[in-house]
């Protein structure tokens, strides 16, 4: 599967549509269930993510593109939540053409000492980014960090997704770009259905 870091890199401007989706499966398993969010006050769990990624062979058209290159594994933040970066370049020549995305945090749990939810679902790409980022500003304003966990304190549940269609110019596209914990699917899903996709 190779680490996180690796994973977040893979992806290029050439990259075919079987090979993106394989790579998003690979990151929503490393993230939803062998690491955490640590800022400076608390741990959270990362329970549903949602990926963007736009290249010639994949022209996802509701991916934010970058005003500039990005590193792999940076936080960026933007108008609708924050993302953890993919590999990202927008200059690469006429004939590769840019690439860039990244994966929108959309819901997370705050974990106890045992490494358990202990706080309701906080649900939406703004709050938690607001949770994540300005929560603790006073704390020493410290990025938060994922960190993966120890060999055998892997979270419990199994992966579901949920299809996200393109809507914009190339219709075409569609694919499993939303990956939840199903245990707390109903928490997900109910909030999911209800609330503003940005809220």
């Amino acid at each position: 599967m190779g680490t996180l870091k690796d994973l977040l890199s893979k992806l290029n401007a050439t990259s075919s549509e079987d090979d993106i989706k394989k790579v998003f499966e690979d990151i929503a398993e490393i993230l939803l269930f062998n690491s955490h969010i640590k800022t400076t006050t608390c741990n959270y769990r990362i329970l549903e993510i949602e990926f963007y990624f736009w290249n010639k062979n994949h022209k996802d058209d509701v991916t934010i593109k970058r005003n500039e290159n990005g590193e792999p594994g940076m936080w960026w933040l933007h108008d609708y939540g924050v993302d953890l970066s993919l590999k990202c370049n927008i200059d690469n020549g006429e004939e590769e053409g840019p690439f860039y995305g990244g994966i929108l945090i959309r819901s997370i749990g705050k974990l106890n000492q045992e490494n358990e939810i202990c706080d309701s679902i906080i649900f939406g790409p703004r709050k938690c980014c607001w949770e994540l980022f300005y929560s603790s500003a006073l704390e020493g304003n410290i990025s938060p960090q994922i960190i993966q966990n120890k060999e055998g304190q892997e979270f419990y549940g199994d992966k579901g997704t949920t299809t996200r269609y393109i809507t914009g110019k190339h219709k075409g596209i569609e694919g499993n770009y939303r990956f939840y914990v199903k245990e707390i699917q109903q928490k997900v899903e109910s909030s999911y259905r209800k609330a503003s996709p940005w809220e």
